[in-house]
């Protein structure tokens, strides 16, 4: 009877290297959806650690920016950064990492949102709508 544990391993292994295929092809797409089975496996794991799965969540954002769907990347970034600040410490170069992402996205964000025009009322347009 084959060990349960090797078989989970090498579904990991099979679908790293289908990510690593997609990512290397600019497959972002394909590489995102793995990715994503990939969290999701890793977040019914038990024995996963808090350092995996927000690695498995950086990677997840990376390819959500790429895709341009940047609410997703800003949500799953969010996680990431909690996990790998929980796991590896606040001053840590993959937490360092992380938050250089999260700024890029907020960029990304800012550039789609619409401009505000700030207008100045005027003080005389003030008194005429109270006197009615």
């Amino acid at each position: 009877m084959p060990n349960i544990l090797n078989l989970q391993l090498d579904r990991y292994s099979e679908i790293e290297a289908r990510i690593q295929y997609a990512e290397k092809n600019e497959l972002f797409d394909e590489a995102r959806r793995l990715q994503d089975e990939l969290v999701q496996k890793i977040e019914r794991n038990p024995s996963c650690t808090s350092g995996a799965l927000g690695d498995a969540l950086f990677r997840l954002a990376f390819y959500s920016y790429k895709c341009g769907y940047y609410k997703v990347a800003q949500m799953e970034i969010a996680k990431s950064i909690g996990y790998r600040r929980l796991f590896f410490g606040k001053g840590n170069e993959k937490v360092r990492e992380t938050v250089e992402l999260a700024k890029v996205i907020q960029d990304e964000l800012s550039k789609l949102e619409p401009r505000r025009i700030r207008r100045k009322r005027s003080p005389l347009s003030a008194d005429s709508s109270t006197s009615n």
